[in-house]
């Protein structure tokens, strides 16, 4: 039996999160569908459910899986649904989701009414239906809505003290969502003895990537130059994203920084509106860097925004990747869908909180140490890449000795943020299928074994294969991490004073510019 994943297509908010977690998924177009039997799980969209809602049900009927979501479910199953304004929930302990903690949502639930259903989360209000033979899943939100949304708010994040560092982040959790897709979607084939295998996140067996990003603006020679040392006495690969304004830096400094790359931050460090001036600024350092043989393949936009225009530009000016915490934070890369497409340009994700946000927030060095230690095992235990970044002017080199240090224990792969967009274009390029037949799975791809292959088991945990081996499941060694979780509180999304104060602070900073 092959197994697959169908995509009723147009999906895009769909579509990034299985290609996000290299799940083997086949985009299905409604004119060339008569039946749905081929696939192990369908996730129809509004034109599926209201043109094909007899072949969905006919799959059902025989032990047919589908994830339906808020725009979807009233259609295909005709219950009633009671409407309300979610701005955030906290998943229950107990439940599946138990370990995802505090969603932001900021959008409608529409909560399905019915007495059969099967509840997975109470406060997330995600239910199992049982039809027939077959099983649906419901989702009380929008996944295209959530993934696509490019809003953008002040947020607090968890730490184990009173005070809590905050930055203006992606309004959604959006890696959070993808977290809880993920898990739907393994539960779904678990539940019916079905494999679930993901196209592993990193290169051969590496449970996990530290990349470290440097944003340079206001940075001096001399900030520079020790920040170098400390990455080059902890053999730390970072990525250097310049503004262009100090000549002696572009032309003395950041050349002699070997192994390292350097990437676009500004000409002004500001994001503009429109397209041609945000072209304009990039045009302008981009001239600048090529007089010193500086070639960079990357953008990172100050203050973390992210718009339309920005992305435009970014795409004609051939970049291969950019980093704003503003349209995505603490999640896997992707590439962006707006104006009808998807962008050329990869969207690397990190964690959005600096130094000089801790700071901000009065944290005396070793709260620091501790902040970014627990961030560090947080990820870890996802197997999530750590993607930390830092001003040079904020110096606290003594805080990245500690840091550096401490992640060096965990044997990461540390790539520069080019090397990872490459590598995570080669992945996601990949075709592959996987038969499971007495007991026996096959994953073949087009490759030449560059993509391993992860087998994922509720109760065993996972265990890594590779493409073209024949293996037992019975006989494969599973490894069992428990992923941590934050102790969020719902005070971390009531507002606080202090909010107001940053948001002050940083429009005034904006004019400066």
């Amino acid at each position: 039996m092959q197994i697959k994943i169908g995509l009723c297509v147009p999906n895009p908010g769909w579509e990034i999160i299985l290609s996000q977690e290299g799940l083997c998924f086949e985009k299905i177009e409604q004119e060339s569908v008569s039946d749905f039997n081929e696939y192990a799980l369908v996730i129809p969209n509004n034109e599926f459910v209201k043109n094909k809602k007899q072949l969905l049900a006919k799959y059902l009927a025989g032990d047919g899986l589908v994830i339906v979501d808020r725009d979807t479910f009233p259609t295909l199953l005709d219950i009633g649904y009671l409407r309300k304004n979610v701005s955030y929930r906290i998943t229950k302990e107990n439940s599946l989701f138990s370990q995802v903690g505090l969603v932001d949502f900021y959008t409608k639930f529409s909560i399905p009414k019915c007495n059969s259903l099967l509840s997975l989360d109470t406060d997330l209000d995600i239910n199992e239906y049982s039809q027939k033979k077959g099983n649906v899943v419901i989702l009380p939100f929008s996944i295209n809505e959530l993934i696509l949304e490019q809003g953008s708010i002040r947020k607090r994040f968890y730490i184990d003290r009173k005070e809590l560092p905050s930055e203006v982040v992606s309004k959604v959790s959006k890696g959070k969502i993808r977290e809880i897709v993920f898990h739907i979607v393994q539960k779904c084939f678990l539940k019916f003895d079905i494999p679930f295998v993901q196209k592993w996140y990193y290169p051969s067996e590496n449970e996990n990537a530290l990349i470290f990003r440097i944003d340079t603006d206001f940075c001096s020679y001399e900030d520079a130059k020790n920040l170098y040392s400390i990455c080059k006495k902890y053999n730390i690969r970072a990525t250097w994203f310049v503004d262009t304004n100090d000549k002696k830096m572009l032309s003395e400094v950041y050349p002699s920084f070997t192994q390292h790359e350097i990437a676009l931050h500004c000409e002004r460090h500001k994001v503009y509106d429109s397209y041609k001036e945000n072209c304009d600024n990039i045009l302008c350092a981009q001239e600048k860097l090529k007089q010193y043989d500086l070639n960079t393949k990357g953008f990172a936009a100050p203050f973390g925004e992210w718009n339309e225009t920005l992305g435009k530009a970014l795409e004609d000016l051939n970049f291969e990747y950019s980093s704003e915490f503003g349209l995505d934070y603490d999640d896997l890369p992707f590439y962006p869908y707006f104006d009808d497409h998807f962008s050329s340009v990869m969207q690397i994700p990190i964690h959005p909180i600096s130094i000089g946000r801790l700071r901000r927030a009065h944290f005396t060095d070793q709260e620091m140490i501790r902040y970014y230690k627990s961030i560090i095992d947080f990820k870890c235990s996802r197997n999530m890449p750590v993607i930390l970044y830092h001003h040079p002017h904020h110096k606290k080199l003594n805080v990245w000795e500690d840091i550096f240090a401490y992640i060096q224990t965990k044997n990461p792969w540390n790539p520069t943020m080019h090397e990872f967009t490459k590598w995570w274009s080669t992945k996601s390029d990949k075709n592959y299928s996987y038969e499971f037949n007495n007991g026996e799975i096959l994953v073949s791809d087009d490759g030449d074994g560059e993509v391993i292959f992860r087998l994922l088991d509720s109760q065993k945990g996972s265990s890594i294969i590779h493409s073209n081996e024949s293996y037992k499941i019975d006989k494969l060694s599973f490894t069992k991490r428990q992923p941590l979780r934050f102790d969020e509180k719902k005070s971390m999304r009531r507002y606080h004073w202090r909010d107001s104060l940053n948001n002050y602070e940083q429009k005034k900073a904006k004019k400066k510019q």
